[in-house]
């Protein structure tokens, strides 16, 4: 019965110190996105006692690595809910990257995220469409068919456009 007892206030212990977990959340970008040049890596850091620093580690097909860091103090609450920016300068090279958000307040270290992103600067050019611009068409379905220059198209999918009478 002593066992069970002391089981039982280590568990209802060990639930009051979860329900205040200090947690690192990411929400921009998502993982699998494809990012430009300029971007803002959205965060929210919940059960913050003190200061974060937030460091945003971005690690290109080359091995090479962009990062910024700032410091953020929580609210009442002890939330943050804050952006950094995170720039790719022309050096750096298209293609799969790696992203390593971390945040850390003196004698706390959260989770890290690690996301994986596409870095596609490149904007996509049309090079033949139909209808053409100013054209004339005719009937409740017109036929839209379009050919497109850009590497990163995994899909595109079909429609109907209405003519508004």
């Amino acid at each position: 019965m002593r066992f069970l007892r002391a089981t039982l206030t280590l568990l209802v212990a060990l639930a009051a110190l979860s329900a205040f977990a200090q947690t690192l959340t990411v929400t921009s970008p998502t993982d699998g996105a494809f990012v430009g040049s300029s971007n803002q890596v959205k965060f929210l850091i919940r059960n913050a006692v003190l200061e974060v620093t937030v460091r945003v580690t971005a690690t290109g097909p080359l091995g090479g690595t962009t990062s910024v860091e700032g410091r953020f103090t929580p609210n009442s609450e002890g939330n943050i809910d804050n952006s950094l920016s995170l720039t790719f300068s022309a050096s750096n090279p298209e293609g799969a990257y790696t992203i390593v958000v971390t945040a850390t307040e003196p004698g706390q270290s959260y989770t890290p995220v690690t996301l994986n992103v596409t870095l596609d600067r490149t904007k996509p050019k049309f090079l033949q469409f139909n209808p053409t611009d100013n054209a004339f068409v005719r009937g409740p379905v017109v036929p839209i068919s379009v050919e497109l220059d850009e590497a990163n198209v995994k899909e595109v999918s079909g429609g109907q456009l209405k003519v508004l009478s």
